[in-house]
């Protein structure tokens, strides 16, 4: 049984490290702070040969969220049972030199199932601080997030690597209220002349047909087969205007996994003509989030 539960952790990290790989390029536009000064500054320079010059504003930042989340997802990551998965683990990312260990007790089991990379804050000689946010889980009790700033450096040849053991940081409270909707006029005869188009579309999408719909050249890809399909559409409120573009919110209701969920997307309509003379409307672009 404890066997059975060590390979669960294992597969769950390397789940969690090749989504997290995939999170760091997402989020590789988040903003960082440069700064000097980070732990550790003071120490010799991390493997053989020469450090590579980096500054704060050419610091890679794609590569350092990379290092960081795998760090992060095998530092918290542990089961006294198997204390070798996470020492390799941990190995793969850490300078040379560094315990294995990174100051575990070797007591104890839990497992990190998700990772999120945040910003990047670059100090001197290479240096910087990953902020990670991670959700951690312990036998049957509830899951948690915590906050880890971890830090890491370019060494020779150009790889990044952590430099010592990250630390637990906590994560602010939820943020402050949303801005208040752009003011926009419903173009109410157009809305209704247009609402069976964008009805069409949103079932075409869920049946895996957009492409048949859609304004041509436009490529929209496909929902999950099987997973998701269409309630209905609950509104659609064009936005005053002219010419032949116009935009739109649709309020939209998906079935998925037993129940429903109600969701808002911002349309964007294109007058297509034929060589007949006769036109017809055709979504050219939607996205979430409304207009």
């Amino acid at each position: 049984m404890v066997d059975d539960s060590g390979r669960e952790k294992r597969s769950m990290l390397g789940r969690v490290v090749l989504w997290a790989a995939a999170a760091s390029a997402i989020l590789a536009g988040v903003k960082y702070i440069a700064s000097g000064g980070l732990p550790g500054d003071a120490k010799p320079g991390l493997g053989a040969g020469p450090v590579p010059a980096v500054t704060a504003a050419g610091y890679p930042q794609d590569s350092a969220r990379a290092v960081a989340v795998r760090a992060a997802a095998a530092y918290l990551t542990w089961d006294e049972a198997h204390p070798e998965d996470r020492e390799r683990e941990l190995k793969a990312v850490l300078a040379a030199g560094l315990d294995g260990r990174l100051g575990w007790d070797g007591r104890g089991a839990q497992v990190v199932t998700a990772a999120v990379p945040g910003a990047v804050e670059a100090g001197a000689g290479g240096r910087a601080r990953v902020r990670v946010e991670v959700r951690v889980t312990s036998g049957a009790g509830p899951a948690w997030w915590v906050g880890l700033d971890v830090p890491v450096a370019v060494v020779a040849g150009g790889r990044l690597v952590v430099v010592q053991a990250p630390a637990l940081v906590g994560i602010p409270a939820g943020a402050g209220p949303a801005p208040k909707p752009l003011q926009t006029v419903d173009d109410q005869p157009f809305s209704s002349s247009t609402r069976s188009v964008v009805d069409s579309f949103f079932s075409a999408w869920a049946a895996g047909t957009a492409g048949q719909v859609a304004a041509p050249g436009v490529e929209v890809p496909a929902l999950p087969a099987g997973v998701v399909a269409l309630g209905e559409v609950a509104s659609w409120s064009a936005v005053a205007g002219a010419g032949a573009d116009r935009r739109g919110v649709a309020e939209v209701v998906w079935r998925m996994g037993g129940g429903e969920v109600s969701q808002e997307y911002a349309v964007e309509l294109t007058r297509v003509e034929s060589a007949r003379g006769a036109g017809r409307w055709q979504v050219a672009k939607v996205s979430g989030g409304g207009v």
